[in-house]
């Protein structure tokens, strides 16, 4: 319990922690990262926030309008909310996971979505894809090892 505390995961469920047992201190690291806080949400608006956990997680952000990526959290651009909307992610070698995939909610521009080598990406993942149903143009899912024939059945659903 003590271990919870200093790396801030008692405001996750156990559930979320239990869930990636055989990533040990990485995994649940990488669960303190993915998970979504409503209130900052809120506070700046779902591309925002969405960006903050991407890049802090080791993925790309292509915003609307803009040509060039931003790999670097310290560099999130800055103005007033909605100004800048997600278009296009790489979440090539990220720790992105499934207790972060909320984040995608209420994107309304992200219209390409790159996970190639995504080592925490499971099954659960492919069927919270279902978000970006009416917006995602582009999908490309590859070599995540985690992912089976039952995950990607899930993406019948973006159609």
């Amino acid at each position: 319990m003590v271990f919870h505390r200093l790396l801030g995961l008692n405001g996750l469920t156990s559930r979320a922690v239990q869930r990636c047992p055989h990533r040990g201190l990485f995994g649940m690291l990488n669960a303190v990262f993915n998970r979504v806080d409503p209130a900052r949400i809120r506070e700046v608006g779902p591309d925002m926030a969405a960006s903050e956990w991407l890049l802090r997680c080791g993925a790309a952000v292509k915003y609307k309008g803009l040509e060039k990526w931003n790999e670097d959290y310290n560099l999130l651009p800055s103005g007033p909310r909605g100004k800048f909307a997600i278009a296009e992610v790489d979440a090539t070698d990220s720790s992105i996971m499934h207790i972060g995939f909320e984040h995608f909610q209420n994107l309304q521009h992200l219209k390409v979505l790159k996970l190639h080598h995504c080592t925490y990406l499971r099954d659960v993942c492919l069927s919270k894809l279902i978000y970006l149903k009416d917006t995602l143009e582009d999908l490309q899912v590859s070599s995540c090892g985690d992912v089976t024939d039952t995950g990607l059945l899930h993406l019948h659903k973006l159609q």
